[in-house]
């Protein structure tokens, strides 16, 4: 049985005044579920911190040494895929970090809905968490096109498609 784990920490409360926000936070060990599935794994944790701008940005600073906020981090476990494959165990795989009011302001800048610009954040740290990275023109695409295809999964529009 596939048993993964999304543990989701809220430190910037006004997510949670977001029409919708308990539909999306239950949505997404689903999400969590299609990814880890698309990639042939199960079993996987991860740990997602819906915060802020300041708090993103320090982290930013701390972890990237990049002085400026931004829209999703992510803090992989393991450097590459390979690592995973061998357990079997449920193994945490990494922590995500989405900042609020740069999401907000992307969701409307791209004419998306929040919280489909927020899932969009939330299965690219995920990939970024399995291995998958987008530095190299075959690897962006690559990780496009799963993002792409988990997205349509829950009726979301391709996110790289401007509305």
């Amino acid at each position: 049985m596939n048993e993964n784990i999304l543990n989701i920490c809220v430190n910037f409360n006004v997510w949670e005044t977001e029409k919708n926000f308990d539909d999306w936070q239950n949505m997404l060990p689903k999400i969590l579920d299609e990814t880890v599935k698309t990639m042939n794994l199960k079993n996987c944790e991860v740990n997602l911190l819906l915060t802020n701008n300041d708090e993103i940005h320090q982290l930013n600073y701390d972890f990237r040494n990049v002085d400026a906020p931004t829209n999703v981090l992510s803090f992989p476990q393991y450097e590459t895929f390979e690592e995973l494959i061998p357990d079997p165990n449920n193994i945490c795989i990494g922590d995500i970090a989405i900042a609020y009011e740069t999401v907000k302001l992307e969701a409307k800048t791209f004419n998306k809905p929040f919280f489909d610009r927020c899932t969009h954040l939330f299965v690219h740290g995920l990939l970024h968490l399995l291995g998958l990275n987008h530095v190299e023109t075959d690897e962006r695409a690559e990780m496009e096109r799963l993002e792409t295809n988990i997205l349509a999964q829950f009726d979301i529009e391709d996110p790289y498609i401007r509305g």
